[in-house]
């Protein structure tokens, strides 16, 4: 078996907060865009992609992912969004497959946080975590780790 190497997704922007329309907090402006109130999704940038070229490919490689949780939670996921760097088009996003808010919903429970809360710094630090751990596997299995 593959030697499991995590990368650790920063869930936090460049100012060190959670972004307010975003990420774990995509769904706080619902009634501006097409989000509900709990959707959420994993950014991936640019300096992931360039740090591990291995978990986080072209997008005409991979879309659609399976994803085990540290807690044995299983999703279907996806590789969502558009960057470009330099002739290939990588992804801009995790999240799960036809269920935006399940991503939202999961993290929050995690979290002991009540449904439709706006995601703070605070709230991670207080869980003991501002980023998500990230892996594959040998079967292209996803893992995930947001243990404490």
């Amino acid at each position: 078996m593959k030697e499991l190497t995590m990368h650790n997704l920063n869930l936090l922007d460049k100012n060190g907060n959670v972004p307010s329309a975003s990420g774990l907090n995509w769904g706080q402006h619902s009634e501006k865009n097409h989000t509900t109130l709990d959707d959420a999704y994993i950014a991936v940038r640019m300096n992931d992609i360039q740090e591990r070229p291995d978990l986080f490919k072209p997008l005409n490689i991979t879309k659609n992912v399976n994803v085990v949780w540290d807690d044995n939670v299983e999703m279907l996921m996806s590789f969502e969004g558009k960057q470009d760097i330099g002739p290939l088009s990588y992804p801009k996003q995790l999240s799960v497959l036809n269920n935006k808010s399940a991503l939202g919903v999961y993290l929050k429970n995690r979290m002991c946080l009540p449904l439709g809360t706006y995601i703070t710094k605070e709230h991670l630090e207080n869980y003991g975590r501002t980023t998500i751990s990230v892996s594959i596997g040998n079967n292209e299995t996803y893992y995930l780790d947001f243990g404490v």
